[in-house]
């Protein structure tokens, strides 16, 4: 459970008597009371396909671990697939014409539906349910993938995903609708998926007895997670071979930081996403690399989609300067709210490399804008993904969940991030060898623990350890 600082009582109670409410004041807090909100700066879920940029193709499938996604929850996925009939978002901006009479309309459907539908029996609920799920999806389409209704079920998992930890098997999926495999990228370290012989490149078949082809990583996601002690049975192709396991679900916990020191005193830190421990943990992890003489400090965040706007704030903090503006908020009817450091983290006086890449996006293209602005950070890799709304989480009485778009962040000169991204200082590519994706490359490289070989495989690390070197001399 999250403590309140005097800090967020402050920020908490400013939201009671103030319009528009400040994102970053309620922090985790939010999400476990009903009358409450959480802000997110990623809209808690994998991020949709995007039109190609020249430096950043769409990811081409979806991914998600199971202790966490990585993005945070899986509980709303990216589409994929060839082109097909009309989305319910493209068709929702064919008109132009004013829908008067509303209210009369809806109920006219409504009742329609209720006598006239082929299949008989439909409910009040039901219908409520969709269109409370439509009016948040079609009210802006560019926003359809963040402005949504999440079930009791879609809530759980992501309060369980902000909290660092997921009852599973531990593994990081990479999904495939059209074949309904899910790629193994990674296999936690001392998790039942490890313990039963899974390893990274198992290809997933079944899950229970289920095949998920034209389903959605969310369903394989649910699948695999579960309560407890619980025993789920697995078929995988490794190879030739097709493997049947039994794994008994546990809670498993992800690092959320990773810190390393490589040649001539270069620290690195990956952060995953951001959660209720993200900060505390990168604190940690500063501590330690201080303690092996750390001369300069590479912070990836490729992958890293986001999470708890004000866990990405927080986390500013130890780098910055009190005082220093984080971010501004851009809020209902056009008022900006500059967020600026309320704690000094100028005690990190290293030179910064950050990583990026076309998945670094929202809560992290946050904290990339924020210290490269107010700390000097290098931005090394591609461009990031360019989303730059703050997602608001509303629970109903019924047990369901709505999330809406409360505001925009802008970088901290005001730069607007949403669909256009970070471009890097130095833009370099991590090669991927014929038969891998990048995906899969990158999960290898990040899970590669001999510091030669990682640096070896990692060229955006090798560019951004070289900058550094450079700003040393």
């Amino acid at each position: 459970m999250h403590r309140s600082t005097p800090r967020s009582q402050t920020l908490q109670r400013r939201i009671q008597r103030t319009k528009p409410a400040r994102p970053s004041a309620l922090g985790w807090l939010s999400a476990l009371l009903g009358s409450c909100a959480l802000f997110f700066g990623s809209g808690c879920q994998r991020l949709p396909a995007k039109a190609p940029k020249a430096s950043a193709p769409p990811p081409s499938a979806q991914q998600a671990s199971d202790p966490a996604s990585s993005a945070p929850g899986s509980s709303s996925l990216a589409s994929t697939g060839s082109a097909g009939p009309p989305s319910p978002t493209d068709l929702a901006t064919l008109s132009s014409v004013p829908f008067l009479g509303g209210e009369q309309a809806f109920r006219a459907v409504k009742d329609t539906l209720r006598s006239k539908y082929y299949r008989a029996g439909l409910t009040e609920e039901e219908l409520y349910r969709a269109a409370t799920a439509g009016m948040l999806q079609l009210l802006e389409p560019q926003l359809a993938a963040w402005n949504k209704l999440m079930s009791p079920e879609e809530l759980r998992e992501l309060q369980a995903d902000m909290q660092g930890s997921i009852v599973g098997i531990g593994v990081e999926i990479r999904f495939d609708a059209d074949s309904g495999i899910s790629d193994v990228l990674a296999v936690i370290p001392g998790s039942p998926a490890e313990r039963a012989g899974m390893r990274d490149g198992d290809k997933i078949l079944t899950v229970g007895g289920k095949l998920y082809k034209g389903k959605s990583l969310r369903d394989v996601v649910g699948d695999l997670r579960g309560k407890p002690g619980e025993v789920v049975s697995l078929t995988a192709l490794r190879g030739a071979d097709v493997l049947t396991l039994s794994i008994r679900r546990e809670r498993v916990a992800y690092d959320l930081v990773q810190p390393i020191v490589f040649p001539d005193g270069i620290g690195y830190l990956f952060i995953r996403q951001f959660t209720e421990g993200t900060p505390a943990a990168i604190e940690q992890a500063l501590r330690e690399l201080a303690q092996k003489q750390t001369r300069a400090l590479v912070v990836d965040l490729r992958g890293n989609q986001g999470g708890l706007f004000e866990k990405a704030i927080a986390t500013a903090e130890l780098f910055l300067p009190k005082g220093t503006p984080v971010t501004k908020l851009r809020h209902r009817g056009g008022q900006i709210e500059t967020i600026a450091a309320q704690k000094s983290g100028d005690k990190v006086k290293w030179p910064l490399a950050l990583l990026v890449d076309r998945e670094t996006a929202s809560s992290a293209e946050l904290l990339a804008g924020a210290l490269h602005d107010g700390a000097g950070a290098h931005l090394v890799g591609a461009r990031t993904y360019g989303k730059g709304t703050v997602q608001r989480l509303e629970e109903l009485p019924n047990g369901y969940a709505y999330k809406f778009t409360a505001s925009h962040f802008l970088l901290p000169r005001g730069d607007v991030i949403e669909g256009q991204g970070l471009v890097p200082d130095v833009e370099v590519a991590l090669s991927v060898p014929d038969g891998r994706t990048y995906e899969r490359q990158l999960s290898r490289v990040l899970h590669t623990s001999d510091v030669q070989e990682r640096l070896r495989l990692d060229a955006p690390l090798r560019a951004a350890a070289h900058v550094l070197r450079l700003a040393l001399r």
